[in-house]
């Protein structure tokens, strides 16, 4: 129901109302007649508003639109910039790659180097060892030669001590050496040398006492060849057999001890050329025809004397050669110390 029209408002005209009623009698027109023509305006307006905020809408899409292009183009620039970029990482990275290439083989290079090394290392090392067992055996051989060396020392002084004994025993010798001078030329009956008989002792025949020379020779020679294997055991006026050398090699009770005992043995018969039996048969013969105990002086001409006598007259019971192969050997025991004789005979000087 319409408002009733104020005095005031009568006969004046109402612009919202005027246009109201434009729009309602358009409707009513358009329409035709019985459409209630305030809801139809209320629908326009409705629509209209709508229209209004599509409008707005479209703007603003068109706005985005817009935003997105200019997006759109500085992403294709930017992307321009990235295939510049990929492009120059392209040649950046077959760079590295060939980098890569050089330095894998380099390094297979340097593997055959290091393992070249390796192998190299390996016979370094071992010659080390070999080095190091080489100069425990050198250290132990030095400690075996200056055990040597101080025993041999200590001998070297007993030596000086027994020379200058010997000094005061040449002075007698001198003397005895020119009596047998002067006896030189003169030979008696018997057929013995007047200088060996000027040597022999007043209570014995001649023959008889060369045999006892010869005898006492045998006997220092298998008492200097005893001390020679058994420096340790020896004692001096003890008798000594070829048999005791080796007997007493049995007898030690260390085996390096019958080890060494056999080299200096074999050592010294291969350094005195001893042909065993034969040499040692001699020996025995030549013993067997003393018939006195006593120990003579021996020189080598007395001693050489001593076997053309007994060997023109008959008395060797062995062969005149081995005769004086003992005599070689009792020269070569007697003028040096009979261990130090094995020493350089095992030494090979």
């Amino acid at each position: 129901m319409n408002s009733p029209l104020l005095p005031t408002q009568m006969g004046r005209p109402n612009p919202g109302r005027t246009r109201i009623a434009d729009q309602s009698t358009l409707v009513t027109t358009i329409l035709g007649v019985g459409v209630d023509p305030q809801a139809t305006t209320v629908a326009i307006k409705k629509h209209t508003k709508e229209i209004e905020q599509l409008k707005r809408e479209i703007d603003e899409k068109n706005e985005a639109i817009l935003r997105l292009e200019k997006d759109i183009k500085k992403l294709r620039e930017y992307n321009d910039e990235l295939n510049v970029t990929v492009e120059f990482k392209d040649k950046e990275i077959k760079a590295l790659k060939d980098k890569i290439n050089t330095l894998e083989s380099e390094k297979k290079d340097l593997q055959k180097k290091l393992r070249a090394v390796e192998v190299e290392l390996e016979a370094v090392k071992e010659e080390v060892d070999d080095l190091k067992t080489a100069n425990k055996a050198t250290e132990d051989k030095n400690a075996d030669l200056e055990e040597k060396v101080e025993k041999l020392s200590t001998k070297m002084e007993g030596m000086k001590k027994s020379l200058e004994e010997t000094k005061d025993e040449n002075a007698l010798l001198k003397t005895k050496v020119q009596k047998l001078e002067d006896a030189r030329q003169h030979i008696p009956s018997t057929g013995v040398p007047s200088e060996v008989l000027a040597a022999l002792p007043n209570a014995m025949g001649p023959l008889e006492t060369l045999l006892l020379y010869l005898g006492e020779m045998c006997w220092r020679i298998q008492a200097m060849m005893y001390k020679a294997v058994h420096p340790n055991s020896y004692k001096d006026k003890r008798g000594y057999k070829v048999k005791h050398i080796e007997e007493d090699i049995h007898d030690l009770k260390e085996k390096n001890q019958q080890d060494e005992a056999n080299e200096r043995w074999e050592a010294l018969k291969k350094g005195l050329k001893w042909k065993g039996k034969e040499h040692l048969r001699a020996m025995q013969s030549i013993q067997r025809s003393r018939n006195v105990t006593a120990h003579p002086d021996l020189d080598e001409q007395l001693l050489l004397s001593a076997a053309e006598v007994l060997e023109g007259e008959g008395k060797l019971e062995c062969q005149p050669s081995c005769v004086k192969e003992l005599i070689e050997m009792w020269k070569m025991l007697h003028h040096e110390d009979p261990e130090s004789i094995v020493m350089k005979i095992i030494q090979g000087t």
